[in-house]
C-alpha cells in the first residue's frame, strides 16, 4: 500500500510546481522577446533563396482547392505534409520567390517552442538560472538553423512546436491529476488540447510520430497514480486511445494519398549499428560546442587538432551533465527527459541516413535535462557553480557561432542558386521543344556537408527537376552531370551543356 499524498509522490519525479501559471499576456510578451532574439540570431539567412531540393516544394501547379493536399501525395515520396503544402502554396502564390514569410512563420514556431520549454521548466520547479539556461539552449541550438531557415522545413519547425505543445498539455493533465482536480480524464481540457496539437503535428511532418511515444511515457506516469494495476491499465488506455485514433486517421489519409509508409535508398529503415551511430551523431550535434559544419570539414580535411578539441569539448559537456544529473534532487525527472528525447526522435534514429534537422524534435527535452543537470551542480558550492557556468558558456557560445555560420552559408547558397536559375532562364526561350539542359559539375575540390557546403551545381541538385516547369518550359529537362562524363555526351541541337563561369553564372560548356 502506498503512502503520502499525490503531490508528494509526484515530487519524486522532479518536484513540479503546481501553482504559479503564466497568464496569456505574459506568454505573449515572452514570445515577442524570444521571437525578436531569434530574428537577431538568424538575421543573415532570413531571406535565403530557394536552393538544393527547395524547388521540389515550390507548388507551381497546385490543386484546385488547398485542402486537396490532404488527398494528394507529397512533393517527395516520403513527404506527405499537407499543412506545409497549404501554407507554402499560399505564400508562393502571393510572394512568388520571396522566402521571408516562410522564415518568419518558422521563427514564430521556434519562439513558441522556447516558451513551451520555459513553461515546462517553471512547472518542474526549476530555478530562474536553470530555466533560462533551458530556454536559451532551446533558442540557440544549432539544429535550429536548418529548421527555421530552410525553405522546405516549415514542416519540421511547426511539427516540433505542436508536438512540444502536445507533450506540455499532457504534462498539465498529470499535474492536475496530482492536485486531485477534475476526473475522469475524458473531461480534461488539457487532454483535448494535447491530442489536437499532436494531430496537427502529424499532418505537418511524419517525424511527429515520436511524440506518440512521449505521450505513452506521460500516460504511464499519470496511470501510475492509480492504486491498482487494473485501474492503471484502464487509465492508460483511456488516455492513449485518442492519440491512437489520431495516428490511425493520419496513417489512412497518408495511404489513400499515395504517400510512402517506409523509405527507400539512404532513408531506409534498418535495425542495426546505424541506431547507435545515429544517436551518437545526434549527441555530437546537440552537446558539442563545435559547429557540425566545422566538424565535417575537419573530418574531410583530416584536421586532427580541431577534431580533438571538439571531442574534448563534447566530452566535457557530457561529463558535466552526467555528474549534475547524479547529484541533482531531480535526477528521476532528468532521466525521464532524456528517455523522452530519444522517444521523440522515432523513427528518425532507425534510418540508414539521418540529418541533424531531425534532432530538432528532441531539443526541448534535452534543454530541460541540461538545465536540471546544471542546477544540480549549482547547489554544490563554488566548484559546482564554476563547472555549470563553464559548461553553459562553452555550449551556448559554440551553438551561437554555429547558428550564425549556418545562416550565412544558407544565404550564400540561396544567392548562388538564384544566379544559376537566372542564367538558365535566359536560355529557355531559345531552346527547341523537348530539349535537355545538362549542368556540368566541376571536379569536387571542397568538402560537402548537408545543405550548408555544396559544390558547383549541387546547389540546385534535385530542385533542377522542377526548373523547366516553374520557369515556363515544362518540356525542358534540366539535369546534372559530372565533368568526367560530359566529354562523352553526344551533342544534339536540342541538348545544351552549361558550365559555371567565374562569377557563378552559367555559360555554354566547351
Amino acid at each position: 500500500m502506498r503512502t503520502g499524498t499525490a503531490q508528494e509522490r509526484t515530487a519524486t519525479l522532479g518536484a513540479p510546481i503546481l501553482r504559479g501559471k503564466y497568464g496569456v499576456a505574459a506568454v505573449l510578451a515572452w514570445w515577442a522577446v524570444l521571437f525578436s532574439a531569434s530574428l537577431l540570431l538568424y538575421w543573415p539567412g532570413l531571406r535565403a533563396g530557394y536552393f538544393s531540393d527547395d524547388l521540389l516544394f515550390f507548388f507551381n501547379a497546385p490543386p484546385p482547392h488547398l485542402f486537396d493536399y490532404f488527398a494528394t501525395r507529397g512533393a517527395a515520396a516520403q513527404a506527405y505534409r499537407p499543412l506545409e503544402a497549404i501554407i507554402l502554396t499560399f505564400i508562393q502564390q502571393n510572394f512568388r520567390f520571396e522566402t521571408l514569410p516562410i522564415h518568419l512563420l518558422s521563427l514564430g514556431a521556434h519562439a513558441g517552442l522556447c516558451c513551451a520549454v520555459l513553461a515546462a521548466g517553471r512547472r518542474l520547479g526549476l530555478k530562474p538560472f536553470e530555466n533560462w539556461t533551458a530556454g536559451i539552449f532551446m533558442l540557440v541550438a544549432q539544429v535550429g538553423a536548418p529548421a527555421v531557415l530552410g525553405n522546405d522545413t516549415l514542416s519540421q519547425s511547426a511539427s516540433a512546436f505542436f508536438g512540444g505543445l502536445s507533450a506540455l498539455f499532457l504534462y498539465f493533465v498529470w499535474l492536475e491529476r496530482a492536485e486531485q482536480r477534475v476526473w475522469p480524464i475524458s473531461k480534461l481540457r488539457w487532454l483535448i488540447a494535447s491530442v489536437a496539437a499532436y494531430t496537427i503535428s502529424l499532418f505537418f511532418k511524419e517525424t511527429a510520430l515520436g511524440f506518440l511515444l512521449v505521450a505513452v511515457l506521460l500516460a504511464g506516469l499519470i496511470a501510475f497514480e492509480e492504486r491498482a494495476w487494473a485501474a492503471r491499465l484502464k487509465t492508460a488506455v483511456k488516455l492513449l486511445l485518442p492519440y491512437g485514433a489520431a495516428t490511425l486517421v493520419y496513417g489512412v489519409a497518408r495511404l489513400l494519398a499515395g504517400g510512402a509508409i517506409s523509405q527507400s535508398g539512404s532513408y531506409q529503415i534498418h535495425l542495426g549499428v546505424n541506431i547507435v551511430r545515429n544517436l551518437a551523431e545526434f549527441s555530437l550535434a546537440a552537446f558539442g560546442p563545435m559547429s557540425t559544419v566545422d566538424g565535417a570539414v575537419a573530418i574531410a580535411m583530416h584536421r586532427t587538432p580541431e577534431l580533438v578539441l571538439g571531442g574534448l569539448g563534447w566530452l566535457f559537456v557530457l561529463t558535466v551533465m552526467l555528474v549534475g544529473i547524479c547529484v541533482s534532487r531531480r535526477r528521476a525527472a532528468a532521466v525521464w527527459l532524456l528517455v523522452a528525447a530519444v522517444a521523440s526522435l522515432f523513427p528518425a534514429y532507425l534510418l540508414t541516413h539521418v540529418s541533424e534537422l531531425y534532432l530538432y524534435n528532441a531539443i526541448p527535452f534535452l534543454a530541460l535535462a541540461l538545465a536540471t543537470a546544471l542546477g544540480g551542480l549549482w547547489n554544490r558550492g563554488a566548484p559546482g557553480r564554476l563547472a555549470a557556468v563553464a559548461c553553459a558558456g562553452l555550449l551556448i557560445g559554440g551553438q551561437i557561432h554555429a547558428d550564425r555560420q549556418k545562416a550565412e552559408l544558407m544565404a550564400q547558397n540561396g544567392r548562388r542558386a538564384g544566379v544559376i536559375y537566372a542564367g538558365i532562364d535566359r536560355y529557355l526561350p531559345i531552346l527547341p521543344p523537348n530539349s535537355q539542359i545538362l549542368l556540368v559539375n566541376p571536379p569536387n575540390r571542397i568538402p560537402e556537408y548537408s545543405v550548408f557546403l555544396l559544390k558547383g551545381f549541387d546547389v540546385v541538385d534535385l530542385g533542377n527537376l522542377h526548373i523547366g516547369p516553374i520557369f515556363g518550359r515544362p518540356d525542358v529537362r534540366v539535369e546534372l552531370v559530372e565533368k568526367s562524363r560530359a566529354r562523352n555526351v553526344e551533342r544534339r541541337k536540342n541538348r545544351l551543356l552549361l558550365a559555371l563561369d567565374a562569377s557563378g553564372g552559367v555559360k555554354p560548356y566547351e
